[in-house]
Parts: C-alpha cells; sequence; structure tokens
C-alpha cells in the first residue's frame, strides 16, 4: 500500500502571520546554562539512515530453511505412499496381490516422519497414512 499524499487535513492558511512568540527570554536561558556548562564542543558523526521498511518486511517473509525442507520431505512422502496405493490398487484388480509391496508400505509408516507447521499438509498426509494403513489392514483381515 502506498501512501502518496501526506499532510495536514486542515486547509493551509497563507498570509496570515503567527502571533508573538511570548517569554523568549525563558527558552534562551536554559540553553545558554546548557552550552556554558559544557566546555569542550562535541562533533557528532554522520548517522547512518534507518532501514527502509521494505527491507525489514522482505527479511521476515524469508521462510525458515529447516521448515522448508520438512514441508518438502513431508510432501514427498505422501507422494510415495500414494504411489504405493496405486501400485496396490492395480494389483488387487488384476487378482495378485503382492505381499512385498504392503509389507514395504507397512514399513514406510511405521518410520518417523517430520513435523511441519502447516496443518492443511499435516492433515493431508495423516488421511494418506490412514487409507495405507486401511488397506494393510483389509489385506491382513483377508489373508486369515
Amino acid at each position: 500500500m502506498k501512501i502518496s499524499n501526506v499532510g495536514s487535513s486542515k486547509p493551509t492558511q497563507k498570509g496570515q502571520k503567527k502571533g508573538s512568540v511570548g517569554k523568549s527570554s525563558e527558552f534562551s536561558s536554559h540553553l545558554g546554562r546548557t552550552s556554558s556548562a559544557s566546555s569542550s564542543h562535541v562533533e557528532l558523526s554522520e548517522v547512518n539512515p534507518v532501514a527502509s521498511m521494505d527491507s525489514i518486511l522482505s527479511i521476515q517473509e524469508v521462510g525458515d530453511a529447516t521448515e522448508e525442507d520438512n514441508r518438502r520431505a513431508l510432501y514427498q512422502r505422501g507422494e510415495d505412499i500414494l504411489d504405493r496405493l496405486a501400485e496396490i490398487q492395480r494389483e488387487i484388480l488384476s487378482g495378485a496381490i503382492s505381499v512385498d509391496r504392503l509389507q514395504n508400505l507397512a514399513q514406510m509408516l511405521r518410520n518417523r516422519r517430520q513435523s511441519v507447521d502447516d496443518p492443511q499438509l499435516q492433515q493431508i498426509i495423516d488421511e494418506i497414512e490412514l487409507r495405507a494403513e486401511v488397506e494393510i489392514a483389509k489385506w491382513g483381515r483377508a489373508k486369515k
């Protein structure tokens, strides 16, 4: 959002002179005491300008690298599980299901997964894993 016209909401009044300053000697007497109290003059060095707001905001937008890696790994895990479920589905439809595929899928589900702060991605992965566990349970029940 860009603010272009910054100024007073009151219209400016031209040609009107300000009233008298008042007791100017009171303020100037404080200045005189301050300057006479410090006998040495201190030179001020140049002050660096404050960083622009854009640079501050851009730094805040940069995500945590480990969080992005966890997110990518979790996404890849979901893709792998879905691929294995698709293979199992094809085998079920053809009538010859591979026990090795089911055991590999079960092992993959037992492996610890990374957590991520994205609740939607976490929910999707949970649903994929639940579906895979259901398929394994169905196979185990049909086997008995």
